[in-house]
C-alpha cells in the first residue's frame, strides 16, 4: 500500500486485482473462472482495507512482482541502499564511505530518478538514504517526493546535527517513513572525538527530542568491545 502497509496474496486473488479496474464483477468470474460470491467477498474485503476506491482514477496500492532466482534469492533485491552525497557536517574517525567536506560531485536529480524508476520497475520495496550527510544533499526533498510518489518507502540516516521541528516537518510531509539518528559516544568528550569536530552530543540528543505528527520514537544501542 502507499501508506506503508504490505499484504501477501494468494496468486489467484492477485490476478483478480490485476484485472479488476474498469470490469464487472460478471466479468472477473468469467475471465478468472472463480465463482461470483467469492469474487464479491474479496472485493468487499479491498474496499473495506481502502485498498481500492470507487473514486474515478484513484489508485491506493501498488502491486509487486518480484519473483524468486532460488528457494532464497530473489531475482531483485527489495531494499536498495544509497549514499546520496559524501558531503557532510562532520568528520567521524570511523565513516566506512570516507566523506566530510563539502567539495564531492553528486548525480543530477534526473539521473536520480531514472534510477527510483528502475527501481519501482523491478519489483524494490524500500530505499535507505545516507550519505555523507543526506540533509546536505541539495534535491533531498525533490527525491523523497518522487519516491513517495511512486510508492517507494524510504528510510533516511542522519547526524542529526541539522534537524530542528521546521525540518522534521518537511521530511514528513515528502513522504520519509523512517529516520535514523546516529549518536555515537555516550558522553559529549566521546561524541567530540568520533565526530572528528567539536559539537555537543545534546544536539543530537535533543533532536530525538523534537515530536513530530504521528511519529513513533524507537532505540537501538550498538555497543563495542
Amino acid at each position: 500500500m502507499l501508506d506503508g502497509r504490505r499484504y501477501l496474496v494468494n496468486n489467484k486473488y492477485y490476478q483478480l486485482l490485476k484485472k479488476l479496474k474498469g470490469r464487472s464483477v460478471k466479468e472477473l468470474v468469467e475471465i478468472l473462472k472463480i465463482g461470483n460470491n467469492e469474487v464479491q467477498k474479496i472485493i468487499d474485503n479491498l474496499y473495506s482495507k481502502n485498498i481500492i476506491s470507487r473514486k474515478k482514477n484513484t489508485c491506493q496500492a501498488r502491486f509487486i512482482e518480484n519473483k524468486h532466482a532460488s528457494n532464497d534469492c530473489l531475482t531483485f533485491p527489495r531494499t536498495i541502499y544509497w549514499e546520496c552525497t559524501q558531503n557532510c557536517n562532520y568528520r567521524c574517525i570511523h565513516c566506512y564511505s570516507s566523506s566530510g567536506g563539502n567539495n564531492f560531485r553528486e548525480l543530477p536529480l534526473r539521473s536520480v530518478c531514472k534510477l527510483i524508476d528502475e527501481l519501482v520497475l523491478k519489483g524494490s520495496e524500500f530505499l535507505c538514504i545516507g550519505g555523507g550527510e543526506p540533509l546536505v544533499y541539495k534535491d533531498i526533498y525533490k527525491v523523497l517526493n518522487y519516491c513517495n510518489k511512486k510508492g517507494l518507502m524510504v528510510e533516511m540516516t542522519t547526524n542529526g546535527l541539522l534537524n530542528n521541528r521546521d525540518v522534521i516537518k518537511k521530511l514528513k510531509k515528502a513522504g520519509l517513513k523512517f529516520i535514523q539518528i546516529s549518536i555515537d559516544g555516550a558522553t559529549t568528550e566521546t561524541y567530540e572525538k568520533t565526530k572528528g569536530i567539536d559539537s555537543s552530543i545534546k544536539s543530537a540528543k535533543r533532536t530525538t527530542q523534537i515530536p513530530g505528527p504521528s511519529c513513533q520514537r524507537s532505540r537501538g544501542d550498538v555497543i563495542y568491545y
